[in-house]
């Protein structure tokens, strides 16, 4: 995944880029295939602002923060919100895909599929 770090009103850091990059970096491990991610550090005024969008396989996941205490604090609550929302797409997914119709439908086509096996014998 590619992640790309921007900084606006502040001096970029070597610190502050690699540790957004490993926090939103851990969302690779609840998405399937996510593609991309973007993150934008800003000061406005007093506050630290971070922003984070991650475009995934079929998803767009968007979170922002500002803190007064520091960058840091900012960076891990919006690492927090993308994962609750990595979760929550990825559970809706793979309720979707167990459902009762699709279950009911599996069975359908393997019974379908015996009866090709057995007409061709």
């Amino acid at each position: 995944m590619q992640i790309d770090v921007t900084f606006r009103h502040m001096a970029p850091s070597a610190a502050l880029r690699s540790y957004a990059s490993d926090k939103v970096g851990r969302i690779t491990r609840i998405l399937e295939d996510p593609i991309s991610a973007r993150v934008k550090l800003s000061l406005d005024g007093f506050r630290n602002v971070a922003e984070a969008s991650v475009h995934g396989k079929g998803t767009v996941l968007t979170a922002s923060e500002s803190s007064k205490a520091d960058m840091y604090a900012a960076i891990d609550i919006i690492s927090d919100k993308l994962a609750a929302q990595a979760r929550r797409h990825k559970s809706r997914a793979t309720a979707h895909r167990s459902s009762p119709t699709a279950q009911r439908a599996a069975q359908i086509e393997l019974a379908d599929a015996d009866e090709d096996i057995e007409d061709d014998e």
